[in-house]
């Protein structure tokens, strides 16, 4: 599982570090076109590999996935009440921070 999800990050990092040099040397809206498509597809490759390789049972993954469901409802919280936006995003900076935590252990 971790070289193929080594293989498909690759790609995707790739494409996505040289996608404005990729897009530039474009010469028709066709190639433009193909090349968001194979971007989009590499993407959700990377995303569909990512969240396989979080489906395990470690208790730390799991714990993190918890705090992150739960500071993403005080998200939704503070903005269905129009909370100060500095709270606001402190919490979200908690949020970022615990999704930074469980990309890290996957990687």
């Amino acid at each position: 599982m971790a070289d193929t999800f080594q293989s498909v990050s690759d790609l995707y990092l790739s494409l996505e570090e040289n996608f404005n040099d990729l897009f530039s040397a474009c010469k028709t809206d066709a190639q433009k076109t193909q090349l968001r498509s194979e971007f989009v597809t590499a993407r959700d490759a990377y995303y569909k590999q990512l969240a396989a390789v979080l489906k395990n049972n470690d208790p730390l993954v799991q714990n993190l996935i918890k705090q992150l469901g739960d500071t993403q409802k005080q998200i939704d919280g503070a903005i269905q009440d129009n909370v100060d936006i500095t709270q606001t995003l402190t919490i979200i900076g908690t949020a970022v921070s615990l999704a930074t935590r469980i990309m890290a252990l996957a990687a």
